[in-house]
């Protein structure tokens, strides 16, 4: 079954499962925008995994601090990300599908990741106006 879901603003944290950490893409096309992916385990896709054709769309999303497995992974499917932040995820941290070069492989530099403040500073270059 074919599905196209929204997520915008959320958080995934902490999260573990053997195929995409966070997120797992089979056959379906997300809209990921604006989320906030971190410390999530996956041997295959510490933050997402995207299987049999699925083109999830990842926008303005953050990825951080996952493993053992790569940020993203991609098995028979194409993902589209732009616009978003990876950083000290596992054995990879590049990503898979199609990516602009607006993608910021540096450290997010959130409040105070081990609160759980996962504001990120005014000296983030994961904020739009610290970057170009």
């Amino acid at each position: 079954m074919f599905s196209s879901p929204t997520l915008s603003g959320c958080v995934f944290r902490r999260n573990s499962a053997g195929l995409g950490g966070a997120l797992y893409c089979g056959d379906s096309d997300p809209s990921i925008t604006s989320c906030t992916l971190v410390e999530n385990e996956g041997a295959q896709g510490s933050s997402i995994s995207c299987f049999d054709g699925s083109a999830p769309a990842i926008r303005h999303t953050i990825m951080a601090y996952g493993g053992p497995g790569e940020a993203l992974h991609c098995d028979g499917s194409s993902p589209y990300t732009t616009r978003s932040c990876v950083f000290a995820n596992g054995e990879l941290n590049e990503l898979c599908g199609t990516y602009t070069t607006s993608i910021l492989y540096v450290n997010p530099l959130f409040c105070d990741l081990e609160a759980g403040d996962l504001t990120l500073r005014a000296d983030s270059e994961c904020l739009p106006e610290n970057n170009s």
